[in-house]
């Protein structure tokens, strides 16, 4: 095992047994797991319950602003279709584990539908977050650091956007998850994204 998986492991293992008052050896690593830009994913079991930690990478604050992440999980509270945070810091996240697959493995557009449903609920809850998220601002952004790792489908996006920009900047505000992508979309049995 390499030096900066230990050393997520291990903050990974500090964060996790002490928001669960537990030894932190009792807190076993499983497995190493699919991440964003963003972070470096684990996948870890505690207390015969599976949960998932996200460590940061140097670009997270590229992507993600911790204080409005916090914000949006306090306002919408528990909803069965959001992972159950446990701990969450600048550096490192934790939320229990969904038993489910990734939608990064699986063909998302055969899913649209349930993925619509799912976000429709998260657009009728009717919570607005206090940061108003600019996606023309936030892709633009984007576009100029990490332009030699962007992937079709960012280019996609973004073509997507520019083509609605008249309507989109005319429309009522929603709560919104702002980073929807296939990895960030977990499909179980129960249809719960």
């Amino acid at each position: 095992m390499n030096k900066v998986i230990e050393k997520d492991l291990e903050r990974s293992k500090d964060a996790l047994s002490k928001t669960l008052n537990i030894n932190s050896d009792d807190v076993k690593f499983v497995d190493s797991v699919y991440g964003g830009m963003s972070n470096r994913t684990y996948l870890l079991e505690a207390c015969n319950k599976m949960y998932v930690s996200h460590i940061a990478t140097d670009k997270y604050e590229l992507f993600v602003d911790r204080i409005t992440e916090k914000d949006a999980l306090n306002t919408l509270g528990e909803k069965d279709f959001i992972q159950k945070e446990v701990y969450l810091s600048d550096e490192v996240r934790i939320f229990e584990y969904v038993n489910g697959s990734s939608m990064n493995h699986l063909d998302y557009k055969k899913h649209y539908k349930e993925i619509s449903d799912t976000f429709h609920k998260l657009h009728d809850s009717n919570k607005l977050f206090k940061y108003n998220y600019n996606p023309f601002e936030y892709i633009y952004s984007m576009k100029n650091p990490l332009s030699t790792e962007l992937d079709p489908l960012f280019y996609e996006s973004l073509s997507l956007l520019e083509k609605n920009k008249e309507l989109l900047e005319n429309r009522k505000l929603y709560p919104c998850h702002n980073d929807l992508q296939p990895s960030n979309l977990i499909y179980d049995k129960k249809n719960k994204h």
